[in-house]
């Protein structure tokens, strides 16, 4: 077993074998808890669709689950306030924000046990005409908008520690997702923060086009970092294992078929929210997808995370705030309860 600084993952052979028999009693026995709510990390999109392809194919209900409740979040920080409190025990989030949420709040922590996007969504989103953003140190002195709690305002540190930019000065606009492209436009900010998923679409909705805008995304600068998570109270996963496995199976193959065919999926979507725009949300989706299907999960499979690129995530995160501890890799995900890897290919898109 390969062991990391601080820590290990949870992947020795020994747990592999735990894992597999948790799978397998997880399938035979009735689930912990088999009526859950879900908080996303925003406003229900076309990223999300794996969730209600799962719901709408009778994947949760096949794993034992009677209900199972979705509901829109306001950002990766307050999404994980929310689930620490009690208040949802599955919750989709930033790893990032997590890692640092557990160093101040280790008797609270959350752990991931499904990582959904292989890869970073961070961008700042700014007109290319207009104090165009692209590169960190663009950023000094510039208006940014974001929602308070946001990940682009908790992992600030790590882009600007990254491109040796500690010194920029950044003047943070704290305001709801829905006026951000609206501030862009109008000049109130020079730029806007978050998810290319999320904020990419919502500025093509005003109109702009893609060769209008300026997107400057942590990857372009080398922040190598994991990104969105299925992720619980640490406590919740100790006490109701067949129900993480049983919701990272459903998820698994909701996510498989959205991979598969995207248009069905938004289609299934649509059923949910009759007011999308299909068109939009297939785009978005697509954007989304591109950090879910990288080299790696062609190679290993969806949620196949690496020791080192974990370890680096945390080690981030860690160099670029003042924490009062650096949490173990082992707190921050799990591979315990994933669907075997035959079961996690990235298939064929249409």
């Amino acid at each position: 077993m390969k062991i990391l600084r601080r820590t290990t993952l949870l992947i020795a052979p020994v747990l592999a074998a735990v894992a597999t028999l948790c799978t397998a009693q997880a399938q035979a026995q009735p689930l912990e808890q088999p009526s859950i709510k879900v908080m996303l990390d925003w406003a229900i999109q076309g990223t999300h669709a794996p969730f209600f392809v799962a719901e709408k194919r009778g994947y949760f209900k096949q794993e034992g689950f009677s209900s199972v409740g979705i509901d829109r979040g306001n950002g990766a920080g307050a999404v994980i306030n929310a689930a620490a409190a009690g208040a949802y025990p599955i919750v989709l989030s930033d790893v990032p924000v997590m890692v640092k949420f557990n160093a101040q709040n280790p008797q609270r922590g959350l752990v991931a046990f499904y990582m959904y996007f292989d890869e970073t969504p961070l961008a700042l989103i700014s007109l290319a005409d207009r104090n165009g953003i692209r590169s960190a140190a663009d950023l000094n002195g510039k208006r940014v908008a974001a929602p308070a709690g946001a990940a682009i305002i908790n992992t600030m540190p790590i882009l600007l520690r990254a491109t040796r930019q500690e010194q920029a000065k950044i003047n943070w606009i704290t305001t709801s997702p829905d006026l951000m492209p609206v501030m862009l436009m109008r000049g109130d900010a020079d730029a806007i923060g978050g998810f290319t998923n999320s904020l990419i679409m919502a500025v093509r909705a005003l109109g702009v086009k893609s060769e209008q805008m300026a997107v400057f995304k942590y990857a372009d600068a080398g922040v190598d970092l994991y990104g969105l998570a299925l992720m619980s109270p640490q406590s919740y996963v100790r006490d109701n294992p067949r129900t993480i496995a049983a919701f990272a199976r459903a998820f698994n193959r909701g996510l498989r078929d959205t991979i598969a065919d995207p248009k069905a999926a938004i289609a299934i979507l649509k059923e949910h929210d009759p007011i999308i725009n299909a068109d939009i949300e297939t785009e978005r989706l697509q954007i989304a997808l591109a950090q879910v299907i990288t080299a790696q999960t062609r190679k290993a499979g969806l949620s196949s995370v690496t020791p080192e690129r974990l370890q680096k995530t945390i080690d981030n995160v860690a160099a670029s705030e003042t924490l009062p501890g650096i949490p173990m890799a082992r707190d921050v995900y799990t591979d315990r309860f994933l669907p075997p890897a035959a079961e996690r290919t990235v298939p064929a898109a249409p």
